[in-house]
């Protein structure tokens, strides 16, 4: 028997907060639901093969210290309300194969970041619960929120990832080595506006309502004076320029890709509008 085959991982979520340190991943209707809370922005890493990966996120505003979503007791806000998918996913990684999972739980039980936690035990503990038994991930629970992720991150590269992927491949973006770079959501904005008028109207209220919630946190970073927020409120005012042209571009004229009346009405479902 190999030594990761007799793996057995147990996990207890106690709230600590400390898996909450920066703004999650989102897929497109994540970051459309929760629109008055993250702004949205598109993260761009470097894939197996050095492939472009193209994932929806909340900004990582540096001066929040952690996810905008905890509240002032420092726990989540969303429980209630639409946890995003990856949030269910935690300490998992959607992005590694169930047989990788162990290796992810046992290897933030080790880091700085989850000191003092005691959400992740080795073997079997009378207070967690077993999320991987000989190797194999067996909690049900863990098991969907996987699935769940996989596969909004599945229509995510269907609908408009693999389509932005191309645009920007024609003049990559230098990425930094081991890093990702955020760039405005405004492409992904675009493409789905132009599918229907139902489209176009969601796409244009979502673009009004992260110019306001743009607005009120480049105001807290004025009130903060503080030099690590410069950087960051230079980007956010791209985005918001960008969300501004783009609105300008979508008028009651803008031209509509040519989709059939059943894929549109299968975007307008993904999307949320249907």
């Amino acid at each position: 028997m190999s030594p990761a085959a007799a793996v057995t991982v147990s996990h207890r979520c106690n709230a600590c907060g400390k898996c909450c340190n920066s703004p999650p991943l989102l897929s497109l209707p994540e970051l459309l639901r929760h629109q008055d809370l993250f702004v949205g922005c598109l993260s761009l890493r470097r894939g197996a093969g050095r492939r472009l990966a193209v994932l929806g996120q909340a900004y990582d505003y540096p001066a929040l210290h952690g996810c905008p979503a905890l509240g002032p007791d420092r726990r989540c806000t969303l429980h209630e309300r639409g946890k995003p998918a990856v949030c269910a996913v935690v300490p998992l990684d959607a992005a590694l194969p169930d047989s990788m999972q162990a290796a992810v739980l046992l290897g933030r039980n080790a880091s700085a970041s989850y000191f003092g936690a005691q959400c992740i035990v080795a073997g079997e503990s009378a207070q967690h619960e077993v999320i991987v038994r000989g190797g194999r991930l067996v909690d049900a629970g863990s098991i969907e929120a996987l699935e769940r992720r996989r596969e909004a991150v599945r229509l995510d590269e269907y609908w408009w990832g693999n389509a932005v992927s191309e645009q920007l491949a024609r003049e990559p973006p230098a990425i930094p080595a081991g890093g990702y770079l955020s760039l405005s959501i405004a492409p992904v904005l675009n493409l789905a506006a132009r599918v229907s008028a139902a489209c176009r109207r969601r796409c244009l209220d979502y673009i009004e309502r992260q110019l306001a919630l743009i607005e009120g946190v480049l105001d807290q970073a004025v009130l903060r004076q503080r030099g690590e927020d410069l950087g960051a409120s230079r980007e956010l005012r791209t985005f918001a320029e960008a969300h501004r042209r783009l609105s300008r571009q979508l008028g009651p004229g803008a031209a509509a890709p040519a989709l059939d009346a059943a894929r549109r009405r299968e975007f307008e479902r993904y999307l949320g509008v249907a």
